[in-house]
């Protein structure tokens, strides 16, 4: 939230008598009126955080040659400084990934999510987040997920009053047997 000065401006249509012609003509743009000295207080909504308000983890078949999965839905709502909503249509989620640790050595998943959120600032589709280990891995890799809403980089939070915060979501997907258990997922700092 804040406050700024909003310089207001409009034209008309301006009726005057043109010396030679004895009739009226309208002719916009004429006349301009202007005050940006005027201002008051207006709400300022800029994004900073990405609250958690869905998440749930189910099976997942994988191709032949690995083992089952689980996959986690998350769905997340953009809040601004204050921590309040943002109820506005269209916004862009961005997600940066990175691996951190990687015991299986199976290279980094590659993905790059992008969303976009309802009229109350909720993503309109989930992060969908598993990975599909090959038959007999016992391991685990760890990521680390930044987001940006609308380019601005944002903290993930479970809930701004006895939650976690953090700059980045810590993602840690495990194998035993080369089956996956629902990843956890948590704010780091």
């Amino acid at each position: 939230a804040g406050s700024t000065i909003i310089s207001a401006a409009y034209s008309d249509c301006g009726a005057y008598y043109p010396p030679l012609s004895g009739q009226y003509s309208c002719t916009c743009g004429q006349i301009k009126y202007s005050n940006p000295s005027s201002g008051g207080d207006v709400e300022v909504q800029k994004p900073q955080f990405l609250l958690v308000v869905g998440d749930s983890c189910s099976s997942f078949t994988c191709p032949s040659g690995y083992g089952n999965s689980n996959v986690d839905q998350r769905f997340y709502r953009v809040l601004d400084v204050n921590g309040n909503p943002i109820n506005i249509a269209g916004l862009s989620i961005a997600e940066q990934i990175s691996l951190a640790t990687d015991t299986c050595n199976l290279g980094s998943a590659r993905d790059s999510g992008t969303w976009s959120t309802d009229a109350n600032g909720i993503m309109t589709t989930p992060d969908y987040l598993w990975i599909c280990f090959p038959n007999g891995y016992n391991c685990y890799q760890t990521y680390n997920q930044h987001f940006t809403v609308d380019s601005y980089p944002v903290l993930v939070t479970t809930g701004l009053q006895n939650g976690l915060t953090g700059s980045h979501n810590v993602i840690q997907f495990t194998a035993s047997n080369g089956n996956g258990a629902c990843p956890t997922i948590y704010p780091s700092p």
